[in-house]
């Protein structure tokens, strides 16, 4: 009975189960075949480029996200909470393979449903469905928002537009593994002028620099009065 509340509780931390009735969960936990694991710290999740067969909940722990450009000219890194379900973008569609990979910083649990239990549980349960839908039009909507969205005009504003649009939030820690030249020529900026701005911001703590790198501790600090 103790090990039936804890999954419940567990379920009903992921949005996708949000809003189901005991009786539904009761049906869900008993018919339903879910794959857990634990995953060491510093093991991979999802590596970009592989099949997506099954939505991957991550219950605990803390990973990272890593994507990098088609030129592989840089590339962002960034740390993500737990509960966090794994790009359920791409489980379906055109290209049904991770589009980042993903990292376990800490030791992490997490459980697998796959393709086909995916399909039946939407069949089965309006609420899990419209929950699926919710997550995909969200995703959808923000992405085709992105290009209307009035250009920031000043560098720190540049900066902050091209980390949160390559992030899958908007908040906490990034990295981004970048030549000061390419960086430059991103923003469409002077290098010059663009090595000045990110030593003011990392006089401010707002960033800090090393050699081909840009950390930014809190995104979400960058963004306040950016954009």
């Amino acid at each position: 009975m103790k090990s039936d509340l804890n999954m419940y509780a567990t379920l009903l931390s992921q949005s996708l189960f949000q809003g189901m009735s005991q009786s539904d969960l009761e049906q869900v936990v008993g018919h339903t075949h879910f794959d857990f694991s634990n995953v060491p710290a510093l093991s991979p999740i999802a590596v970009e480029g592989s099949r997506s067969e099954s939505l991957l909940f991550i219950t605990h722990g803390t990973l990272t996200a890593t994507a990098t450009s088609d030129d592989h000219s840089y590339t962002l890194s960034e740390t993500l909470p737990t509960p966090w379900l794994i790009e359920p973008e791409r489980l379906f569609g055109l290209t049904p393979r991770y589009a980042r990979t993903y990292t376990a910083q800490s030791d992490c649990r997490l459980f697998g449903i796959g393709k086909d239990e995916v399909v039946s549980l939407s069949s089965r349960f309006d609420i899990f469905s419209i929950n699926l839908l919710n997550i995909y039009t969200t995703h959808a909507q923000r992405v085709s928002r992105q290009c209307w969205r009035t250009p920031p005009h000043d560098i720190k504003g540049k900066l902050a537009r091209f980390v949160s649009d390559h992030s899958l939030r908007l908040t906490g820690d990034k990295t981004l593994y970048v030549k000061m030249s390419t960086l430059a020529h991103l923003l469409g900026e002077s290098r010059l002028n663009l090595s000045r701005v990110l030593h003011e911001l990392t006089a401010e703590g707002l960033l800090a620099m090393s050699r081909g790198e840009v950390r930014i501790p809190h995104l979400e600090k960058l963004l306040s009065g950016s954009l």
